[in-house]
């Protein structure tokens, strides 16, 4: 008896929730956004007046010379970064318009999407578009009065760190602290509001909201057994949104005490603005941005402690009349040193800075997408997508 292999393209694991789809669509179409089936992920094609900073002050950063800041006034400094981050603002390439990317059918059915983690999905990055102004370009009027003074304490904090440095055969030059994580921790900051907004002004995306989290926290459970600072501390703060069922409490005891130890005692200040219903959008819309630089300054810029385990620190100068010690014998094993709880080394906290590791639906879906679909498979990435045998919800690009 012979069977017919079933194509796997006849069906669109979202089409259930077509209803859900076209609704949402029919509501962003009205505030002038598209909305597209097409590509790996769930995503947001659009200028942002603060995200859209995050390259440009990164970009300034890396161009600067630091030395020649040190001699200059506060408001020397002040003027210099409001100068710098315009000039290295360019938005001739930005997307004209606003888009909304969903995944296509081919990617939703190679990682098992489910209509549910779906909405959830979608729902998210329409908090994009709401809260993080999707359409409006930056306005120095407004950014330079939140950024710049930071901008001048992170310049005085990098000069501070130099003054202080003191080589040795490990470090023999100083390399001052970046800027490059500020993309990542930014889209953190953003997520948490974003959920915080929604729940409170549509409560009715709370429930998909929290399906969405149970996927990811699925998808990260090898990295949270792996244990790296880097990456729990990254996660720990993505959690602050407002969805603190059961398993988000489970999950948050699988994280270091290292991590939690050190949001309780330096981050939990900086994200408190963010978890709080958002009732004033425009008004708010640049704390992402300032709480990604102020999470970098602790990470980043704060000085390493005396006992955070990277190299010998300051050493007290020798006694000429004390006797000298006896050789160690090279037989002996070296005694075992003893991580510090909550102290994270100078060395982790360098590496949260540059490379949050922290999952959201966008990247979530695109590393399975990644990981599941063959590089074979057509993906259709159209405005006038057939899904089986119908257009894609209708939707219109």
């Amino acid at each position: 008896m012979s069977t017919k292999s079933k194509n796997i393209y006849d069906f669109d694991p979202l089409a259930p929730a077509e209803g859900a789809f076209n609704s949402l669509a029919n509501e962003l179409i009205e505030r002038g956004v598209s909305v597209v089936r097409g590509g790996n992920t769930f995503a947001v094609s659009s200028v942002f007046p603060w995200l859209n900073l995050t390259n440009a002050i990164t970009r300034a950063w890396r161009q600067s010379q630091l030395d020649l800041l040190e001699v200059r006034s506060d408001r020397e400094v002040e003027a210099y970064w409001k100068k710098a981050i315009e000039n290295a603002l360019d938005l001739r390439f930005a997307p004209k318009g606003v888009t909304l990317y969903l995944p296509s059918a081919e990617t939703a059915v190679h990682t098992a999407l489910t209509p549910g983690v779906g909405i959830g999905g979608a729902y998210h990055e329409k908090g994009h578009i709401i809260y993080d102004g999707a359409g409006k370009a930056p306005d120095q009027s407004v950014w330079s009065a939140h950024l710049c003074p930071i901008m001048r304490r992170l310049t005085r904090k990098a000069l501070a760190l130099k003054s202080a440095f003191t080589p040795t055969p490990e470090k023999p030059t100083f390399t001052y602290p970046t800027l490059d994580g500020l993309g990542k921790w930014a889209n953190i900051c953003a997520d948490v509001r974003l959920e915080w907004g929604l729940v409170h002004n549509e409560p009715l995306t709370r429930v998909r909201l929290e399906q969405t989290q149970t996927w990811v926290f699925g998808l990260e459970r090898e990295t949270r057994a792996q244990g790296e600072f880097a990456s729990h501390i990254a996660m720990v703060c993505r959690d602050r949104k407002p969805h603190r069922n059961a398993e988000w409490a489970q999950v948050q005891s699988e994280y270091s005490v290292t991590a939690r130890s050190f949001f309780e005692a330096e981050l939990k200040g900086i994200f408190a603005p963010l978890e709080a219903p958002v009732t004033d959008i425009e008004g708010t819309m640049h704390l992402p941005l300032v709480s990604a630089l102020l999470v970098i300054e602790k990470l980043g810029f704060d000085p390493p402690d005396d006992d955070d385990g990277d190299g010998p620190g300051p050493q007290e100068p020798k006694d000429p009349k004390e006797p000298p010690q006896e050789p160690k014998d090279p037989k002996e094993p070296p005694k075992e040193q003893k991580p510090t709880e909550g102290k994270p080394k100078k060395s982790e906290r360098d590496l949260a800075s540059r490379n949050p590791d922290a999952l959201d639906p966008s990247s979530a879906m695109k590393r399975e997408a990644e990981k599941k679909v063959p590089r074979s498979t057509f993906i259709s990435s159209g405005n006038k997508v057939i899904i089986g045998k119908r257009e894609a919800y209708g939707y219109k690009g």
